[in-house]
């Protein structure tokens, strides 16, 4: 007895055509490259008239985790107020704001290897102030672009 796919052809019939051999392993070489893809970190975005880090809603892919890179692109100036301590693979600013917290104390931000970059913009972590100020923590090699106007 003869093996049958569900499509009722066989399958060493299916397997010998050169055109369907090739459109199989076509098939599985994207779906390879889709799975590679999905582990890359994500972008996560800021979005415009956001405060809140800590709010899901401010975010554009969710709040940024120690995997992905935490990007602030609003059309506006921003302020991202951290409720609490935060890590993430990275920072990158392409508008003029600050990360910062309006309580009592420091909440830290932990940096993975994307380290900060800034394309355009002034950008303050935390503040010289007792509300604001933030700790910034490196975890692992870092590397910090400032390809801004500003210093």
């Amino acid at each position: 007895m003869r093996s049958r796919c569900f499509f009722g052809a066989t399958l060493r019939h299916i397997w010998l055509r050169p055109a369907r051999r090739a459109a199989v392993l076509m098939a599985v070489i994207a779906l390879c490259a889709l799975t590679a893809v999905s582990g890359l970190a994500a972008t996560n975005s800021f979005k415009n008239g956001a405060v809140e880090w800590n709010n899901v809603a401010s975010w554009v892919g969710g709040i940024p985790t120690s995997n992905d890179v935490a990007y602030f692109n609003t059309t506006a100036a921003f302020a991202a107020n951290m409720k609490e301590n935060q890590s993430v693979l990275g920072l990158l600013f392409s508008q003029s704001g600050s990360v910062t917290h309006n309580d009592d104390g420091i909440y830290a931000l932990t940096l993975g290897a994307s380290g900060i970059t800034v394309t355009t913009g002034a950008v303050s972590l935390g503040s010289t102030t007792t509300k604001g100020r933030v700790q910034i923590t490196l975890n692992g090699a870092q590397a910090w672009t400032n390809n801004s106007a500003s210093a």
